[in-house]
């Protein structure tokens, strides 16, 4: 579970399903679609925009406020289901050379590069950085960066400062 989905706890009162990250093998698509055929390995997005919003019809869909997320409670099971339903474009066929296990990899690393593309945010080599997530999936960008020149902040330095904050009430939870 991601510390995204945390917050949302509280309020959960059923068991639900988890599992963010996901691949697998399709088990049936409606005639209308074309592009994905019954036993093709995909990767999946595991979070669907509302559509409707400004943001999703820009094209921006992540920024949409209605998003919904793959295991974030209380109204969405996870990915472990045996079967999950995906809109045709949060699906991506994978190679036969690429395993379900590394494909389960390719959102969070698609996060990982669209937040450190350089030209995106305009960051000069000499720029400092922090990856505030601690985890394998805070090693991603980081890793990413170190090839362009950036340094990095230690991750015991970050978790000095995460600490400090959630003491003087700048994050909660």
């Amino acid at each position: 579970m991601t510390s995204s989905a945390l917050p949302t706890l509280e309020s959960v009162e059923m068991m639900y399903i988890s599992g963010h990250e996901g691949a697998g093998t399709i088990h049936a698509v409606i005639t209308a679609v074309s592009s994905i055929q019954v036993g093709d390995p995909i990767a999946i997005e595991p979070s669907v925009p509302c559509r409707r919003c400004k943001a999703s019809k820009r094209g921006t869909y992540n920024l949409c406020q209605e998003m919904r997320f793959a295991a974030v409670p209380p109204n969405v099971h996870g990915t472990l289901t045996k079967y999950y339903r995906v809109p045709k474009d949060f699906v991506y066929k994978v190679p036969p050379e690429m395993s379900l296990q590394e494909a389960a990899h390719l959102e969070p690393l698609s996060v990982a590069v669209h937040s450190t593309r350089l030209e995106l945010i305009e960051v000069s080599l000499s720029y400092k950085f922090a990856v505030n997530q601690l985890d394998d999936h805070g090693n991603t960008p980081r890793s990413m960066a170190y090839p362009d020149g950036s340094q990095h902040i230690p991750k015991q330095q970050q978790l000095n400062t995460i600490l400090k904050s959630h003491k003087h009430g700048m994050i909660t939870g």
